[in-house]
């Protein structure tokens, strides 16, 4: 008995009517040769430029945007937040106006000498400044009184009826009738009793050179041994 044998499929070829697709000639460019890229690389790290440039420009203008129409919804908000004391305190209170500051000690040789400020080592000049400032800062009075001080100082140099160190002007209910220099020392040349025993330094309104200026004065002598001008120990304990 014979086996019939399999045929092999034959795929049905297409009618000859019907168009088969088209294949579109896609042009292969030619390698550049190193020359030409050579040469271009400048002209494309321009256009790269340029076109980051563009991209920082929209993407600025979307975030500009977006702040705009976040001012509107702020604005049209009917319930704003209640104002912060920090803010309240900026607004209401003044700045202090902004002297100059000088150092004023006498040598051994017995001369008097001033300094400027920023002469000293930035750590003893940052802490020197820290304790001052500590100290006019302190209260919203202190604050309104050091600022009124510092606009009209004129008030306070050199007058007999104020014989008073800024921080004695400034700190309520420790004026007293003249000085305390139980360690030595004398007014507007070292630091009072009370300068002394807050560790915080002495100061004056003074004038120099035509303008007003703030003129620290050092320890007692007996307070300051072993120290000099550019140490912190020479103006405060």
């Amino acid at each position: 008995m014979t086996v019939p044998q399999s045929q092999p499929l034959v795929d049905n070829p297409p009618p000859l009517d019907q168009e088969g697709p088209t294949v579109e000639s896609i042009a292969v460019p030619k390698k550049r040769a190193v020359s030409a890229e050579t040469s271009n690389g400048s002209k494309r790290a321009k256009v790269d430029a340029a076109v980051q440039q563009q991209a920082d420009s929209d993407a600025a203008h979307v975030v500009v945007k977006k702040e705009r129409e976040t001012i509107d919804l702020t604005s049209d908000d009917q319930n704003p937040e209640p104002e912060t004391d920090n803010q309240r305190q900026m607004e209401e209170e003044p700045e202090p106006h902004d002297l100059a500051m000088y150092l004023r000690f006498r040598t051994e040789a017995g001369r008097n000498v001033l300094k400027d400020f920023d002469d000293l080592p930035t750590p003893v000049q940052a802490e020197l400044m820290r304790r001052y400032k500590e100290m006019w800062s302190a209260t919203k009075n202190r604050r309104n009184d050091y600022t009124t001080c510092t606009t009209k100082p004129a008030r306070y140099t050199d007058n007999p009826d104020k014989p008073w160190c800024i921080r004695n002007l400034v700190v309520r209910g420790s004026r007293g009738t003249g000085q305390l220099f139980s360690h030595g020392g004398d007014f507007k040349d070292t630091a009072d009793d009370r300068c002394v025993n807050a560790s915080q330094p002495c100061a004056h309104f003074a004038r120099h050179k035509g303008k007003y200026i703030i003129r620290f004065v050092p320890l007692p002598m007996s307070l300051r041994e072993g120290t000099t001008w550019t140490d912190l120990g020479y103006w405060v304990l």
